[in-house]
């Protein structure tokens, strides 16, 4: 379930525009079979996500269930959980009760983190099956299914690696072209006349002391395709504008010198969070060749001692870990890129694209002050969510859940309830067929009856005891995770908040008001990381109110 709030930013203070409401979607109380797909590979397509569902809708259609909801990742490897928010959307919607179809196993994971995360859904009481693999992880063989798929999946990727570098690296030593290219070259290692001028012209300007800044707002100013602008991009910076990172990238790169290297760095995947992070390699493992120059000595060298200046002044860093609470939260609504933080001891937030990109780029150059921000975006958490009254509230619904699901056990025939009706309607037929037996089968009849009422009845009873013994853990299990997170919101440390804020506000989109003068932040707040610890997580929709 979401609350949905839209807070603006000003100068004046701060304008809610509408209050947060809790809301509950009816619809979903009895939904609680979900299905996830995933492709990961540029010789896939969405047609791979939609052959997924297919079969996984058609085993559901045959057994007469029905599907809550679709979890899918496109073109994200299956290596890693961090970085597929399909599969942790997932993970904080299914709880005790659920089924989770797949295609086959290597959808959800194709590592061998297979087998942990199986476990937690097995520990969750999530019934997991794979279509078509016939997996099920009730079964005595799912453990060993599991560690196999992932351990072979592990094994198959190792051994690609492995084959791909040692041919790239035979290309790479007879001095031929080993995929990729840097701006102002064709795949070949040839100039792109075109594109060389412009790298002569960003490598001139900065020598003679413009910023990174000037030049690339001049460059989206006059609309000049930026290395990016013949990708198949379908998300953001899909239109190419430069960046400064763009241009910090170019001015590093020696290739325009003439020197080729090949095999300087490796890139790793953090099998937490699923980033892929650059890391250099020893300088013996370099395969190094003379290429094509576009960029003269003089000019290189120049440009490399204002860089080295530059890094000399400058006492920041990038870190590990989110630097502040709303880091990767909030989000420019015009350009999609991520609000960052600028100034004097990180004052403010800007959108990120106008910050290194310039206007036009995007033209949202309005900002924020952190703090205002931090503390108006946290209100809504504290009032709606971690406030006492709020809680009460949410406990409320808790119980109301449990007595919808309590119901709905109550309502749902037995098997032997089915076996009686149809004795009953059996007799019923033979009293239409001949009356006369109509004195002998009334009273079996009526037996039968008496029979399906005491069977409703122990039904009844067997719920309310059943309700009675975990409506207070539930509870308790709510109220003494909401003090964990009060907890950890009142210290604020970003390294440990950001996570906790992340899953309950998820992306915050900010953009100006009509009057050009307020920065409007519409908040969703998600309520299921709260209420899974109960084990009432349900899936809602939330919007503007």
């Amino acid at each position: 379930m979401l609350q949905s709030s839209v807070i603006g930013f000003g100068v004046s203070g701060a304008l809610r525009v509408s209050p947060p409401q809790l809301t509950l979607n009816k619809e979903g109380l009895c939904m609680r079979v979900y299905t996830y797909a995933r492709f990961s590979t540029d010789r896939q397509d969405e047609a791979s996500i939609i052959d997924q569902q297919r079969v996984c809708h058609e085993f559901a259609g045959k057994r007469g269930w029905h599907i809550a909801a679709d979890f899918a990742d496109q073109g994200i490897s299956g290596a890693a959980l961090g970085n597929r928010p399909g599969v942790l959307q997932m993970l904080a919607t299914v709880s005790a009760g659920s089924t989770l179809l797949l295609a086959d196993l290597t959808r959800l994971c194709r590592s061998q983190d297979l087998a942990p995360l199986l476990e937690r859904l097995r520990f969750r009481g999530v019934h997991v099956l794979g279509v078509l693999d016939g997996f099920d992880i009730n079964s005595p063989h799912a453990r060993m299914q599991a560690g196999l798929s992932g351990l072979m999946s592990d094994e198959m990727r190792a051994q690609l690696r492995a084959r791909t570098h040692l041919a790239l690296e035979t290309r790479a030593r007879g001095a031929k072209p080993t995929g990729g290219k840097a701006y102002g070259f064709n795949s070949a290692g040839v100039p792109i006349e075109v594109e060389a001028a412009i790298v002569r012209e960003i490598f001139g300007r900065f020598s003679f002391g413009e910023t990174m800044l000037q030049i690339a707002s001049d460059l989206n100013v006059r609309a000049v395709p930026a290395p990016g602008a013949g990708w198949a991009r379908k998300t953001r910076r899909c239109d190419a504008r430069w960046m400064v990172s763009a241009l910090h990238a170019m001015l590093h790169n020696d290739r325009y010198i003439g020197r080729v290297v090949w095999n300087r760095s490796t890139w790793v995947k953090d099998p937490d969070s699923g980033r892929r992070i650059r890391r250099e390699r020893p300088e013996h493992e370099w395969v190094i060749n003379e290429g094509p120059v576009i960029i003269e000595r003089a000019v290189w060298d120049r440009v490399q001692a204002r860089l080295n200046q530059r890094a000399l002044s400058y006492d920041g860093g990038r870190g590990g870990h989110p630097r502040y609470l709303l880091s990767g939260v909030l989000q420019c609504a015009r350009c999609g890129g991520r609000m960052v933080v600028t100034g004097r001891l990180g004052s403010h937030y800007y959108c990120g694209t106008h910050r290194h990109g310039g206007s036009a780029a995007c033209n949202m150059a309005i900002g924020v002050r952190r703090a205002i921000a931090e503390e108006l975006i946290l209100e809504p958490i504290r009032d709606e969510l971690l406030s006492p009254s709020a809680v009460d509230r949410a406990c409320e619904l808790i119980r109301a859940l449990q007595s919808a699901e309590h119901i709905e056990r109550v309502q749902a025939p037995a098997p032997e309830e089915a076996k009686i009706e149809a004795k009953i309607a059996k007799y019923q037929s033979m009293i239409e067929t001949d009356p006369d037996s109509a004195t002998e089968l009334r009273p079996v009849i009526e037996r039968l009856h008496q029979d399906i009422a005491r069977i409703r009845r122990n039904i009844w009873r067997s719920a309310q005891r059943s309700e009675v013994e975990r409506e207070l853990p539930a509870e308790q299990a709510y109220r003494r995770h909401v003090r964990e997170i009060s907890n950890v919101l009142s210290q604020k440390d970003a390294r440990i908040a950001q996570s906790i804020i992340k899953d309950i506000l998820g992306d915050v989109p900010v953009r100006p008001d009509e009057s050009g003068r307020f920065l409007l932040a519409e908040v969703n707040l998600n309520t299921a990381p709260l209420l899974k610890v109960a084990g009432v997580a349900r899936n809602g929709s939330g919007g503007r109110i």
